[in-house]
């Protein structure tokens, strides 16, 4: 007997299957005649009790039916209908790890894709249940390759460490040979572009070592220097490759190499120019093609290099995140909330536009879908064999007027066309920047195949190119202030308790690179703005920003990067905050959706 049921009672529990919803998306399967195991069937309905007694009787945790399922996918569609704990699926996990490798091969036998996959991806949103994964593919380095491949197709279940790990393993041996740079200090770009462009696009990528002129300095420490020192001297504006969205033309000015502004730095549109004073050496191929999109390329080209030579690029942190993802996404695309950390005025106004309730408020903007386009002069290159240099930075601006894709100039903005302009107006945006996007990227996949670059989300690219940040918590806790919409008498309490726990969290519960998920997905950066203090709302202080909403404990943490602001919902536990949050910053890159 089980549980003090008799044997009659105990079939009638584990072998009534009509009111379990999976049976309506598979007739096919009968208890009777399908050799499904009372293992099978605890798990099914969530017995984890039942489960667990099982196990520890010497039933397999692997044991097939008719169709080769084991308990572990009967126990996931058990949860996917009934909302069951993941209790079941953990203790089958546990008594027998080794059955995660063996699902890539079930699925590719028997060609039951759907149900594996559904399975991996509830594996990916259950927080201990992920954690056993990780913590078991971290201390079983020994499978094989492409079982962790696998793993890490699933969006949000491998953590950084194992997705590296994945990801390491596949780039090892792509680069041969050794190359030294012979750099000058304060034009490590130029030196980098002038010595090694050629050669990445001819040969196999290089191990660098590196040195200065007039130094007789070598070594690890000082090839580190070099990159420490090439990653803050590409950025700046006389090479037209970054700048922050909407520079005007005077930014890239030759005078003004000034690189200290708070604002992220985003691509720099297609046709700005480049110092002119700034020497690169061309070949004759080159000597027609736009000289940014020639210098944003090796760009790209040395962020892979980096990567194979384990060295670190520090000044990119300056970058905006958008960047690492429209360099990991497959297709090159900004959605109008993008804008959102990308020009907030901007943002706002499209904001305001979709929010109107009142068309007369709209008639009286008089908005139509023309846009007016600022254009920079063309590069100049020098000519022949010799080489060139930038060109461009002395031309005047001139600014053109017209219309978006499909409309007249004095088309006017309605309410029901309102949204086809803000969707028109980020798609004209994105177009400024297009070739440098696609240029950064072939530069990039051109070292290391774009196949193997899918492997990493846009954050764990970041940290591999910048370094993982320390992030000072006593800091981020005085930049911190709080806002409450909860109501009741003890909302105060309640609050307080809210708070400790969130702390707690962050502090007891995640990794560095958790801590760094939660920033990004509150204020669409990795990091605090670099060389700024916190808290006050004074000239280069950062504010942080937690509101308690008194929204119902199901819902997850939603953000506001405009502001700096998580909204935390109203929970009932500590353990449930826990998921909630962690949910939310591996299954969102912002957090824009999640309301």
């Amino acid at each position: 007997m089980i549980c003090g049921r008799s044997n009659k009672q105990k079939n009638q529990t584990c072998f009534t299957l009509s009111n379990v919803c999976w049976m309506r998306e598979f007739p096919r399967i009968q208890p009777n005649k399908d050799q499904t195991s009372l293992l099978h069937l605890a798990a099914l309905h969530g017995l984890e009790g039942i489960v667990k007694l099982l196990l520890k009787r010497g039933v397999s945790p692997t044991v097939k039916d008719k169709l080769h399922w084991t308990p572990l996918i009967y126990a996931h569609w058990g949860e996917s209908c009934d909302q069951i704990p993941d209790g079941c699926l953990l203790a089958l996990l546990e008594a027998d790890p080794n059955q995660l490798g063996k699902l890539m091969d079930l699925m590719n036998a028997s060609g039951h894709e759907t149900i594996i996959t559904r399975l991996m991806k509830s594996l990916a949103t259950k927080p201990q249940a992920r954690k056993f994964v990780n913590t078991f593919l971290a201390s079983n380095e020994g499978h094989r390759f492409e079982i962790i491949e696998w793993f890490a197709a699933f969006p949000g279940l491998l953590d950084h460490s194992n997705k590296v790990s994945v990801f390491r393993r596949s780039i090892g041996g792509i680069a041969s040979d050794y190359f030294q740079v012979v750099a000058t200090k304060d034009s490590e770009f130029v030196s980098a572009f002038n010595q090694m462009n050629r050669i990445l696009s001819f040969s196999r990528p290089p191990i660098v070592s590196a040195t200065f002129d007039n130094s007789i300095g070598t070594g690890p420490g000082v090839t580190r220097e070099f990159w420490d020192n090439l990653s803050r001297d590409m950025i700046k504006p006389q090479y037209g490759v970054f700048a922050p969205f909407g520079s005007p033309p005077s930014y890239f000015s030759a005078n003004d190499n000034n690189t200290s502004t708070t604002e992220p730095l985003f691509f720099a549109p297609d046709k700005a120019p480049v110092a002119s004073q700034v020497f690169f050496e061309l070949s004759d191929n080159e000597i027609e093609t736009t000289m940014s999109a020639l210098l944003m390329k090796f760009v790209g080209k040395l962020c892979a290099l980096a990567i194979l030579n384990h060295q670190l690029l520090p000044g990119l942190e300056s970058l905006s995140p958008h960047c690492f993802r429209l360099l990991v996404q497959e297709t090159i695309s900004l959605e109008w909330k993008d804008f959102e950390t990308l020009d907030a005025s901007l943002f706002k106004s499209w904001e305001w536009l979709l929010n109107l309730n009142d068309s007369s408020e709209l008639e009286a903007a008089e908005l139509t879908f023309a846009v007016d386009e600022t254009k920079f002069g063309k590069s100049r290159h020098g000519g022949g064999g010799g080489g060139g240099g930038g060109g461009g930075g002395g031309k005047e601006k001139t600014v053109v007027t017209k219309a978006l894709a499909g409309h007249e100039v004095e088309d006017c903005v309605t309410m029901e066309n309102r949204e086809e302009f803000v969707q028109l107006s980020a798609k004209n945006h994105v177009r400024r920047f297009r070739y440098k996007i696609v240029a950064f990227r072939e530069g990039f996949t051109q070292i290391i195949p774009r196949k193997i670059l899918q492997i990493l989300e846009p954050t764990d690219l970041e940290l591999l190119l910048c370094g993982m940040p320390i992030i000072n918590i006593r800091d981020w806790k005085k930049a911190t202030i709080y806002e409450s919409y909860s109501s009741g008498g003890d909302s105060s309490s309640k609050d307080e308790t809210l708070r400790d726990w969130f702390w707690s969290i962050i502090e007891q519960d995640m990794s560095e690179a958790d801590r760094v998920l939660v920033l990004k997905f509150s204020t669409g950066m990795s990091r605090t703005p670099p060389g700024g203090g916190v808290g006050g709302g004074g000239n280069g202080s950062w504010i942080f920003k937690i509101a308690f909403t008194g929204a119902l404990s199901v819902n997850l943490p939603s953000a506001s990067t405009c502001f700096n602001l998580i909204k935390i919902p109203n929970y009932v536990s500590k353990e449930q905050m826990r998921e909630k949050l962690f949910l939310a910053i591996r299954h969102g890159s912002t957090g824009f959706s999640f309301c």
